[in-house]
């Protein structure tokens, strides 16, 4: 996309064009990208909605990989000047966290940690990140319509003190390398295009679970937090969000019975202990109220913290396939 100062351009797609490079190393990057070429379509430069710089949809991908047809946040790679390349080709799809040698040359020595921390602790306009990108990535041409405001320092500077040895884990975000023709300076060969990258979020670890306060700030994969937590006159959201600090046995048990059935619906594997723990938690709400006087019946409210202690094992991972990585 080729940028001019002080006015943003016209909104023109074109699909970007590439060459494949061939690499001995074995893929060990986070992502399952496919091997194969596929279309990369570029939104107007400074007219994305997603939340980047300019939007990029892909197409053409194959099933089964941790990206698929749609537009993702983009950013530019590099702050050339330069156009996208020709429409009608396509490009293959490079995981920054993968080893340095499976990377086409001049991304090689590129700080993908710094990169990804960045991506994951953005502040600022879509600019300043954008300012900040480049220096970090070392393709910085000083543009003036990309100034290095106190926030580009910051960001610059928090990358560099904390983001070395960072790796997105699930629910962050990779930068995924859309290769045209390499990182250079502006007009050297064979620099004739824009480079950029896209935001790919991490998947799931299968199997694994996450803790209540996960799904508390997260969406919800199978049941909707609107939906009424049975006879609480409560949402599953509201019930979620009651502080177990009020010592009532009823909501102790709930948070941790909700967060397990969200573990539940979205793979996690669970054992038989855990799952007869969730029957007698659903025969349970399904037949008290919140108002229930359990201190009045100590054994039975004993059973009822009992139950919320496995189940809160089992969502940190203590008990069962193990805990998500959250940060």
């Amino acid at each position: 996309m080729r940028r001019k100062a002080h006015f943003i351009l016209a909104p023109i797609f074109c699909v970007i064009a590439v060459f494949v490079f061939a690499v001995s190393a074995q893929s060990q990057g986070v992502l399952n990208l496919p091997p194969g070429p596929v279309s990369v379509t570029h939104g107007p430069w400074l007219g994305a909605i997603l939340g980047g710089t300019i939007d990029i949809t892909l197409s053409g991908v194959p099933a089964g990989f941790d990206v698929s047809d749609g537009t993702y946040v983009g950013w530019c790679s590099e702050d050339n000047f330069q156009p996208d390349a020709g429409p009608g080709l396509s490009t293959v799809l490079y995981d920054s966290t993968d080893t340095p040698a499976a990377l086409p040359p001049t991304y090689q020595g590129v700080p993908w940690n710094k990169v990804n921390y960045l991506l994951n602790h953005k502040l600022g306009t879509l600019q300043e990140i954008q300012a900040a990108l480049w220096i970090i990535m070392n393709t910085d041409a000083s543009s003036p319509t990309f100034p290095t405001t106190p926030t580009v320092t910051a960001m610059v500077t928090d990358a560099d003190t904390f983001g070395g040895a960072f790796v997105p884990s699930y629910g962050q975000v990779v930068a995924v390398i859309i290769y045209a023709d390499g990182l250079g300076a502006y007009g050297a060969s064979p620099d004739n295009f824009q480079d950029t990258l896209i935001e790919v979020q991490v998947p799931r670890i299968p199997g694994c679970t996450l803790t209540l306060g996960y799904w508390k700030n997260h969406s919800w994969p199978c049941i909707g937090q609107d939906t009424p937590f049975y006879l609480s006159g409560k949402t599953y959201l509201e019930a979620l969000s009651t502080p177990s600090s009020t010592g009532n046995a009823y909501y102790i048990l709930a948070r941790q019975f909700i967060a397990a059935k969200l573990n539940i619906c979205s793979g996690a594997g669970t054992t038989v202990e855990v799952a007869a723990a969730m029957a007698w938690a659903d025969s349970f709400f399904k037949t008290y109220l919140p108002s229930y006087d359990l201190k009045a019946d100590p054994d039975f409210r004993k059973q009822v913290i009992k139950t919320s202690k496995l189940l809160d094992s089992y969502n940190n991972g203590d008990v069962g396939p193990g805990h998500c990585p959250e940060d």
